[in-house]
């Protein structure tokens, strides 16, 4: 009769123990991370996308354009008691704006003078920013230009009249300081105003 497998009489009577080793232990700890590897190569770029569709257009920064000019021979004597002048202007209405003027003077007198410049607007605008005066000293016999502006401003519902302004000093009142309307050899264009805008224009610029 065969004999069956087994360990004979080793450990007689003792719990059977495989002779591989027992039962498993606990886990041991993670051991630490490797050293980082070196960076790849850069990828091939991918294909580029298809455009996208045309956004809708802005709101105009410019709609309308208001200018004027002092015509031919329409020198304006500035008074010589210090009162102001209105040189020259235009109407404009509700809306937001740019303005900018230039102006050409001239001492016909035989003393120095001083003349301020400024923009204004009558009913007066609802705020206003940027560089709007300007001061101009004249020796005898002496002829100037000089730009005021620009300057933004947003006007009401009523429209405004927006001026180029100039006052001349007190001084020596039968001299005459006069705003040119020609420069040089009869050369028009010196002297004018110049406003750019409308309902919505610069609106993000003026709130």
């Amino acid at each position: 009769m065969p004999r069956p497998y087994g360990y004979g009489g080793i450990n007689l009577g003792q719990p059977l123990a495989w002779p591989w080793g027992g039962a498993a232990g606990t886990p041991g700890r993670p051991g630490p991370p490797g050293e980082k590897g070196d960076k790849g190569d850069k990828g091939d770029p991918g294909e580029r996308g298809e455009k996208g569709d045309k956004g809708d257009p802005g709101e105009p920064v410019l709609q309308d354009i208001y200018a004027a000019e002092l015509p031919y021979e329409g020198d304006v004597l500035l008074s010589g008691q210090g009162f102001i002048t209105e040189i020259v202007g235009v109407d404009v209405p509700a809306g937001n704006y740019l303005a900018l003027a230039e102006a050409t003077v001239a001492n016909r007198g035989a003393n120095p003078h001083i003349v301020v410049l400024w923009l204004a607007a009558v009913p007066p605008a609802q705020g206003v920013a940027g560089p709007r005066a300007a001061q101009v000293n004249l020796e005898p016999g002496q002829t100037a230009s000089v730009t005021v502006g620009p300057a933004v401003a947003p006007v009401g519902a009523a429209g405004t009249r927006a001026s180029l302004i100039a006052q001349r000093d007190g001084g020596y009142p039968a001299d005459e300081v006069w705003a040119l309307e020609a420069a040089g050899d009869g050369r028009a264009g010196a002297t004018g105003i110049i406003i750019f805008g409308g309902p919505q224009a610069l609106a993000s610029r003026t709130r």
